[in-house]
């Protein structure tokens, strides 16, 4: 390896070197000088924003490291903005959560970090071997989040199902991804784009093959029938985890459907349409039923994350170039800003207590005025109502679907979408349209604001109305690749 490609594999690599760096800075403060451990969210902050500030630095560097093992792409550029500005928010809001639960903050960093660097390993992998590996990392920090709270019985409840399911799925991805090398003799994603002429005996490994990792990467996404774990892990994890899970865990899966089906394998060899187009059917279908019955806010939002996991897919069906991924890429992050946000104000009124039940809601803009608002246009936003940025985004991810021809889909999308607007509004009513003598009572000193918890819901506020009312500069990247 000369030095040139040494520099590129360095430069290629870098974020994942960081963040595992703070990491460790971060594990020997907790084990060495537990005083320092108020400056943990700080070194993970400066960490994340930095990498922030690099990965727009190199926009259209197209670098490469490990013989082409990793590519750092338009692609993988842009998730990996999604999976660090959902880290930044997070570990601003983790600051209030810790606090009032008397958690030790140093593991809860380091694990998040890490998370982070294996999602940034996901998209920017070339190889199914490595998206494997990386996909295993990120998860496994993901079910000790989930339990963190060690004196919540949902958490560590939610925890449990989530790893036996996620172990499970991580067995049918394994075996997918071995089929796959059997039929083309590689796991490498450039040497699936070039496979031609393959016989019918290889065809159908292939197919075999390519379910296999489609129902794998679908309990990550909490695809229905695959989504069983997700409404018991979203209710039992902390409310900033369930936030970071829903935003990021969602754009992993998505960006590795989309490297291997929509910009490696070749359409010509194999098609998976119709089967995407029921499962995306299926999918909102079941989310948004279920949500309508839901009065715990946090299962509501669950099923609520299910169902827009239906509306994405249907960007999917039929993809067959960058233009479909933007689309899809678009609707990811402005997914996870206005769900992130949504669940950064509950994680704010929870202040260390139950504060779930949509009835809790009721008469809240007469007790915080602000997170009324904040909530309630976050919760427009995944209504999907114009003018936000959630009817943005299903609007380009619907169009492209009508172009390819899948009319019927969008339609059943676009009823599924009024369908949601109910549970959402609902909340809104409570909160508006109640007395103040309604709901559950603030206790003392919950209208103080904490200022750093503020600080992320502000930011996520600010972020999905830019998405909203200035969309093309995220539109420009998302379809730059």
């Amino acid at each position: 390896m000369n030095m040139l490609d040494f520099t590129q594999l360095n430069a290629s690599i870098l974020p994942e070197i960081i963040l595992v760096l703070a990491a460790i800075v971060i594990l020997l403060i907790e084990g060495f000088q537990k005083k320092l451990n108020k400056y943990c969210s700080l070194i993970a902050l400066i960490a994340v924003v930095g990498l922030i500030y690099y990965l727009i630095s190199i926009w259209n560097s197209n670098l490469k490291g490990f013989y082409a093992g990793v590519v750092l792409d338009n692609f993988a550029l842009f998730a990996s903005l999604i999976y660090l500005l959902s880290a930044a928010l997070i570990i601003l809001s983790a600051v209030h959560f810790l606090d009032i639960k008397k958690i030790e903050s140093g593991e809860f960093y380091a694990l998040l970090l890490i998370a982070v660097a294996a999602m940034i390993f996901i998209s920017s992998a070339n190889d199914m071997i490595t998206i494997f590996i990386s996909l295993e990392i990120f998860s496994i920090c993901l079910y000790v989040l989930v339990g963190y709270d060690r004196n919540s019985v949902r958490g560590v409840e939610g925890a449990i199902k989530y790893f036996i399911l996620g172990a499970f799925s991580a067995g049918i991805l394994l075996y997918g991804i071995v089929l796959i090398y059997g039929a083309v003799g590689s796991t490498n994603l450039e040497a699936l784009s070039k496979i031609q002429g393959l016989e019918m005996s290889q065809k159908i490994l292939l197919y075999f093959g390519a379910g296999l990792v489609l129902v794998g990467l679908g309990f990550k996404i909490s695809l229905v029938p695959f989504h069983m774990w997700t409404p018991d892990a979203y209710e039992g994890a902390p409310t900033v985890i369930t936030a970071f899970m829903a935003a990021a865990t969602k754009t992993a899966a998505f960006s590795v459907l989309i490297r291997i089906f929509v910009i490696n394998l070749p359409s010509h060899e194999i098609s998976l349409e119709w089967i995407l187009w029921i499962l995306a059917i299926v999918t909102m279908t079941v989310g948004n039923f279920i949500a309508l019955s839901q009065e715990n806010i946090k299962r509501m939002l669950a099923y609520s994350s299910i169902a827009h996991a239906g509306y994405i897919t249907v960007g999917l069906v039929g993809a067959s170039g960058n233009r479909e991924a933007g689309n899809v890429m678009y609707y990811l992050i402005v997914y996870a800003m206005m769900n992130i946000g949504a669940f950064l104000v509950i994680a704010h009124l929870e202040r260390g207590k139950d504060f779930l039940s949509a009835l809790h809601y009721k008469g809240l803009a007469y007790k915080n005025t602000f997170l009324a608002l904040a909530l309630s246009w976050f919760l427009l936003c995944l209504a999907g109502l114009p003018p936000t940025s959630g009817f943005l985004a299903k609007y380009y991810v619907f169009l492209a679907a009508v172009e390819k021809g899948y009319t019927i889909l969008v339609i059943i999308a676009v009823l599924n979408s009024a369908l949601a607007a109910y549970y959402y509004l609902r909340i809104i009513v409570f909160m508006w349209m109640h007395g103040k003598e309604e709901g559950k009572a603030l206790v003392k000193g919950e209208e103080t604001w904490s200022l750093i918890s503020m600080t992320a819901i502000v930011i996520a506020l600010l972020l999905t109305l830019q998405l909203s009312f200035m969309p093309s500069r995220f539109l420009q990247l998302a379809l730059s690749f």
